[in-house]
């Protein structure tokens, strides 16, 4: 990756980190976490985040928790910074422009 790619990953992390510290409550942040791969840049579905918490919450529970997240992140004056870091796709759902 080219150095202005791996300066914007950076920032984007940056802005994400604080908008999910500001906005988010702990169990909001944690799906989003695993959602988005944030901490080693593997992206997990409803399924793998359900297991990674032991079965005790569903499916449902995690797009719900996801959905809520979202929401609070683009009703805020965060959502500014973090528009340009991500893409959408035809189902409406965020991906990260750039993946390590």
């Amino acid at each position: 990756k080219g150095a202005e790619e791996k300066m914007e990953l950076t920032m984007l992390r940056q802005s994400l980190e604080n908008a999910m510290a500001a906005e988010l409550s702990p169990y909001e942040r944690d799906v989003m976490r695993l959602k988005l791969g944030l901490d080693d840049g593997r992206s997990r579905t409803e399924s793998e985040v359900v297991d990674i918490c032991g079965g005790c919450i569903s499916v449902s529970d995690v797009r719900m928790a996801e959905n809520r997240a979202i929401r609070k992140l683009r009703s805020r004056h965060h959502a500014h910074n973090l528009v340009s870091f991500v893409v959408e796709d035809k189902m409406g759902k965020y991906t990260p422009k750039y993946h390590e």
